[in-house]
């Protein structure tokens, strides 16, 4: 079993530490905006860079700090035209999840909550390493005919379901309603903010597994692209182009037409739990 807490490091030099729920308006604007300038002066951006000033301007939108929060954007939008990405200022889920780095992990809040938090992420992180091994096992069964590839592949599916159990039993649920409000709806652009509903690899496992003329939610990977990780968007595109389609491969042979079946049924039994883990955690919320 995945050990969600094996290597999780909570990052401590970030200006939003100082931030405090009893602090005046005006002081958390002085906050931001000196965190702001420290931006400007870097010569360029990268990675890390993009998701420290995307987790500002959250913050600054949240908390309805307007002049900050549009001046975060402008410098947001410069650094991805500069990185050749989307133009999505919106914290994304490739951002919170992919960029975050284990051993100096961005988290919102701090405390225990903070803990539990990237405990969230470092879950996330376990999952989608696990999705991304099922879709390199099928794209070499693709290749090379052999249906062993297949039972690694479910092998890996129920180690994806495995952890998606963890990360529900473990996430102290009070503290995912604190963390939870920093993924909405942008106030300002009406951009969404990072969910699992952007994960490129599970609707990349369907495709594969079918074909993509049999996958159902073709309009919600077109209409949203620019959410999708962008590596596994490259990597899924490729997958298009080569004409990637288990089930027309092993068709004529039983034993890996089975496999096909034993892993499309973990993946709903993938689904069932996220969706039992989500009903769990807003049970005693409205929305």
């Amino acid at each position: 079993m995945d050990n969600l807490k094996e290597g999780v490091t909570l990052s401590t030099k970030l200006p939003w530490r100082t931030l405090d729920n009893g602090m005046q308006k005006s002081e958390k604007e002085n906050v931001l905006h000196s965190a702001l300038q420290d931006i400007r002066a870097k010569t360029a951006f990268n990675d890390i860079a993009m998701l420290d000033a995307k987790m500002m301007y959250v913050i600054a939108s949240k908390a309805e700090l307007e002049d900050v929060a549009h001046d975060f954007r402008e410098v947001i939008l410069d650094g991805l035209k500069f990185m050749q990405r989307p133009a999505i200022s919106q914290l994304t889920y490739e951002d919170i999840i992919f960029t975050n780095p284990q051993n100096d992990m961005r988290t919102f809040t701090k405390g225990t909550t903070g803990e539990s938090e990237a405990l969230f992420y470092r879950g996330h992180q376990i999952i989608e390493r696990h999705l991304n091994d099922i879709i390199e096992l099928l794209k070499t069964a693709h290749k090379t005919g052999e249906a062993d590839f297949l039972d690694m592949a479910c092998q890996c599916v129920m180690a994806a379901t495995s952890a998606m159990k963890t990360v529900g039993s473990e996430l102290n649920q009070s503290d995912y309603q604190v963390f939870r409000t920093y993924y909405d709806e942008n106030p300002y652009t009406e951009e969404f903010g990072p969910s699992g509903r952007f994960s490129t690899n599970i609707p990349h496992i369907d495709i594969l597994l079918n074909g993509w003329h049999k996958y159902d939610d073709r309009e919600t990977l077109i209409n949203n692209v620019d959410y999708f990780p962008q590596r596994g968007m490259l990597n899924l595109r490729q997958s298009l182009n080569d004409e990637i389609d288990l089930s027309k491969r092993f068709q004529k042979n039983a034993y890996g037409a089975d496999r096909l079946q034993t892993i499309r049924d973990w993946m709903n039994t993938f689904r069932k739990t996220h969706q039992g883990s989500m009903r769990e955690r807003f049970s005693n919320t409205i929305r």
